[in-house]
């Protein structure tokens, strides 16, 4: 018998010793082998082959009880979902900060990259509020010079009231 072929390792073992669910058992039973002794004469199932145990816990498991893997033959994961989530929580728990940090890292590249998405648009709108002021200004100066008043500049008025306008004399005055 090849021993690299999958299927000369469905045959049952050799030994002289019975497996422990039973000479005409279809099926293991669905309780967790944890002796090596017993392991020893689970029978290797193809891929492909339902109910199967898993190889961690050794809970005869069926097709829907392990996790979907596109990479594999068989299109499942080799380790049922209850043992697939036990060996998730430990690595995240035993990883944690480190897997953090690098969701910190995408978030802010990502906010980077909306800010410098938003230059564009943020110039469009201040060139477009500098106009808008512009013209409020030489709107404001066209209606006083229609008015009469003087278009003075902040540092003139300083001026005119660090000298004393007459009316400013006027007002103290009185």
């Amino acid at each position: 018998m090849n021993s690299r072929c999958w299927s000369s390792r469905l045959a049952w073992p050799t030994s002289s010793r019975v497996a422990p669910w039973g000479e005409g058992s279809r099926f293991l039973p669905r309780v967790p082998v944890t002796s090596l002794a017993v392991r020893k004469f689970l029978p290797v199932f193809a891929p492909g082959n339902y109910p199967r145990p898993c190889p961690k816990c050794g809970v005869m498991t069926e097709k829907s009880d392990f996790p979907v893997d596109s990479g594999k033959a068989s299109g499942r994961k080799s380790y049922c979902k209850a043992c697939d989530r036990r060996r998730g929580r430990a690595y995240y728990d035993a990883h944690k900060d480190e897997l953090y940090a690098q969701r910190e890292a995408v978030r802010k590249a990502a906010w980077q990259a909306e800010l410098e998405a938003m230059v564009p648009e943020h110039r469009k709108r201040v060139e477009a509020t500098q106009r808008l002021h512009a013209a409020g200004v030489r709107r404001h100066k066209k209606l006083l010079r229609e008015l009469g008043v003087p278009d003075l500049s902040p540092e003139e008025v300083s001026e005119r009231a660090r000298r004393g306008a007459p009316w400013i004399r006027g007002v103290r005055e009185g």
